[in-house]
This record gives structure tokens, sequence and C-alpha cells, in this order.
């Protein structure tokens, strides 16, 4: 049997929805993770360091020694200017590559990027194609792009779809107030037949609870809190209309997609890139308005209404699984990242 390459991947901590990601690679590379977080049980290999900081700087110990006691073929780097033992300390006899370069609000830290990629010359994997393309004429050096993803079963299309559902934390920054909002001002045959689903817990609640009542649609609001298991997560989406998520576009993009039901968020809203998963009038709706202006919560009313008259559309919900499976699927990460190993 052909021993496998060894691949060190430099992350700050473990995220679990990266897990089936190094889990996979793991089948093709012997996979090692390098962080200073907790450890999680997985099949790949693990090595924690303890992390000191430094001004604006995080560091590790024997980060040096212990990357050459790895003596992996390739790295896949974590980019980002906090750590700079993962882009200035990286060993020359691996291939490395950058992964999550993206756009700053500050140009002279946008300038240090641009100058530490094109002096290391390491291929670079980004999270999206906008991004990917607002630095191609800054950088010169080959890249990929694996937009982030997430695990999903298999959707079914057989459920009646009546529920409105919004998956992950209860932040301000959702704005799910502007969802609960616009719930409320759908016409009142639509509200008698269907629900919202908030699937998360957080700081907001006790806010979006005391909303929900003050607009008497309480009994047509459900706070269930964070769910992890997949079964149950497929179950939820099987019977829902759409996604909303009207202040930001994370992994939930992915998600909703990948269990057929499109996503409506605004197009200003805060993103890693995963918005641009979100094709307007073909797997979801960007809102035009501005996200404090009254007009968004009109704005997503109407959207809400729009689908609510399209759910019984089959080929609307199987072709946001078909734009997964094509582009933002586990499968499609695993490819990019290989790429840009080999590339």
């Amino acid at each position: 049997m052909k021993k496998k390459k060894k691949l060190l991947i430099l992350q700050n901590k473990i995220l679990n929805y990266r897990v089936p990601v190094y889990e996979e690679l793991h089948k093709q590379y012997e996979v090692t993770v390098l962080h200073a977080g907790k450890p999680v049980n997985a099949s790949f290999n693990e090595k924690i360091l303890k992390s000191y900081k430094i001004g604006p700087f995080i560091f590790l110990k024997n980060f040096k020694k212990s990357t050459n006691k790895i003596n992996p073929d390739f790295i896949l780097s974590m980019f980002d200017l906090h750590w700079p033992q993962y882009y200035i300390n990286l060993p020359k006899y691996s291939k490395n590559v950058y992964w999550g370069l993206d756009n700053s609000k500050s140009s002279a830290v946008n300038f240090f990027k641009k100058v530490i990629v094109n002096f290391n010359k390491n291929n670079i994997l980004f999270y999206s194609k906008p991004i990917q393309d607002n630095w191609l004429k800054k950088i010169n050096v080959s890249s990929f792009v694996a937009q982030n993803t997430v695990l999903v079963g298999e959707p079914s299309y057989i459920h009646e779809r009546n529920t409105y559902v919004n998956v992950g934390s209860l932040h301000y920054r959702k704005r799910n107030d502007i969802l609960i909002k616009a719930y409320a001002n759908l016409p009142r045959e639509i509200i008698n037949k269907s629900k919202v689903i908030l699937v998360g817990s957080g700081p907001d609640e006790k806010r979006l609870k005391k909303l929900c009542r003050n607009l008497n649609i309480d009994n047509n609001i459900s706070f269930i809190g964070y769910i992890d298991d997949l079964e149950l997560l497929g179950s939820l989406y099987n019977s829902s209309i759409c996604s909303v998520s009207a202040g930001q576009a994370g992994l939930a993009v992915s998600q909703s997609l990948g269990y057929g039901v499109p996503f409506v968020t605004n197009k200003n809203a805060i993103t890693g890139g995963e918005i641009h998963g979100v094709v307007h009038g073909l797997n979801g709706h960007l809102l035009n308005s501005a996200i404090d202006d009254e007009a968004c919560v009109k704005e997503l009313s109407n959207v809400m209404e729009f689908f609510w008259k399209s759910r019984k559309d089959i080929h609307l919900y199987k072709g946001c699984r078909e734009y997964f499976n094509k582009n933002l699927s586990l499968d499609c990460m695993i490819q990019s990242i290989k790429n840009s190993l080999a590339g």
C-alpha cells in the first residue's frame, strides 16, 4: 500500500464544522492539525501547543520544533496576521498554501498582506471567487477557491412546507428582528398556516421574544435552541419554505442550500464570503434595501410571501440542492484544497 503524504494544517483552534473536512482529507493524506485550542475526538492527528501573546500577535511555544518533527510534505496554513509563525516561519522543504486571504478595511493591512504573499510565493486558497478576483491583480501566485461548507444529510421533497427558518446563534448582528417584523406583516391567511423557527441560542433571545409578544405573534415563533443532529436539522429544513438571515450570511448558506432550501439575506449582510453562494433569483434572494431601513422589513415580507406562493414548486427546492452539489459540497471543498496543494 502506497504511503500517504503528510499534510500539516495550521489553525488557531478546531471548529466543529471543519472536522468532517479534516476527516475526509485524512483518508487521502496523513493529516495533523496543529492548533492552540481544545482537543477533538477524530481520526486525524492533533498537535496542541501552548500560546502566548506579544501585543496583538499570538505565538506558539515550540512551533518550529514541532513542525520539523512532523516533517510534512504539505502545509495548509490559516492566513491571519495575528499569527506570524503561520506565514513567516514555515519550513522551506514543504509545499505551503495560505488559506483564507481576505480583504481588510485598512489599505495598509492589505498592502502588508500583498507583500507577504508575493515575497513567500505560496499558493493561496480563497473562501470565494469575488475575493479571489479582488486579489488577482495584486498578487503573483497561483490561487484557488474553496468556499466554506458544512456536512449535510439528504433532503426530502415530499413534506408540506409551512415554516420559515433561521439557523444560527441569536445575536443582534443576525437581525432576526427584521425577520420577525416581516413575518408579522404577512397576510393573516399566511400567518394562520405558517410558523417561524429560530434554531440557536444567544444574548438576543430575550429581546426577540419580547418583540414577538408585542407584535402578538408569539404563538407562531418557536425558539428551539441549538441543534447539531443532522437528522433533526434535516427534518426542520424539509418543512421549510426558505431560510432567512437578514443581517448575516455565514455557513447557514451552504447548510440551507444543501438541504434544498433557498436562502434569503441582505446584499450588505455580514459575511466571510459565504454570501456569494446565494445566486439572486436562482437559489435565494438578496434584499436590496438598507438593513436599518423600514423598507427592508417590507421588502423581506414581500419576498417571504413570494416563497410562500412558490412552496409547492419542487423544482425550486431541487435546484437549490443541485447548486450545492455542483458548487458548495464537501467534495467540492476537498477537491479545491487538493488542487491548491498540487498546483
